[in-house]
């Protein structure tokens, strides 16, 4: 990362990471990753171009407003919301039809196949329940939750990581954050059901 003045148009990373919706630890990933552009002041502080966040902002968007909910999942705004983030389009259509039993037109199910666009969405409209596989291109699961629980705006979210892997194979990804569910796949109508039972009808 290159050091040079600052532009008038440059943000924090808290102030990027209050544009995106995210964590300030998503901000510095993303910025590793070369997703957003960014630099170190003469002082040494790090600044985000703001032209790369808003440019960032609008593709997602853009992404996330063509994505529909899963049919036959609720339209009520009032519904709860809860996100699947899976890459297997085969487990996340199981785990969709899951809750959809469960829940009736209680809740409204989003589906995602990569870990960076929920993250996004999450940060922006947080949800009141999260399922997350953990093996996923770019970012594993493990990671992904550890971004989430910084962010304050989603204390409210119910976060279960969902896997084949046992817990030990998780845990060497890393340790769990504090109150996020372990699922061992396959996930099934009882596992569901026993592990956020208030999503039973």
């Amino acid at each position: 990362m290159a050091t040079r003045p600052l532009p008038t148009d440059a943000l924090t990373t808290a102030q990027a990471a209050a544009r995106l919706g995210v964590s300030t630890q998503t901000i510095q990933k993303w910025v590793d990753q070369r997703l957003l552009d960014a630099w170190r002041t003469l002082g040494g502080h790090r600044r985000v171009s703001t032209q790369s966040v808003e440019t960032l902002l609008a593709s997602r968007q853009a992404q996330l407003a063509s994505a529909p909910a899963v049919p036959a999942t609720s339209t009520d705004q009032n519904a709860a919301q809860i996100m699947v983030v899976e890459d297997d389009s085969i487990e996340a259509e199981l785990i969709s039809e899951i809750l959809s039993a469960l829940c009736g037109d209680r809740a409204r199910v989003l589906l995602f196949n990569n870990p960076f666009d929920a993250l996004l969405h999450a940060g922006n409209s947080p949800p009141d329940v999260l399922l997350a596989d953990v093996n996923m291109p770019g970012m594993d699961g493990v990671a992904m939750v550890r971004h989430l629980v910084c962010n304050q705006r989603l204390s409210g979210t119910r976060i279960a990581l969902v896997t084949h892997f046992s817990r030990d194979e998780v845990e060497r990804l890393g340790e769990l954050p504090q109150g996020v569910l372990y699922l061992r796949k396959p996930i099934t109508h009882a596992v569901l059901s026993e592990a956020l039972p208030f999503l039973n009808r």
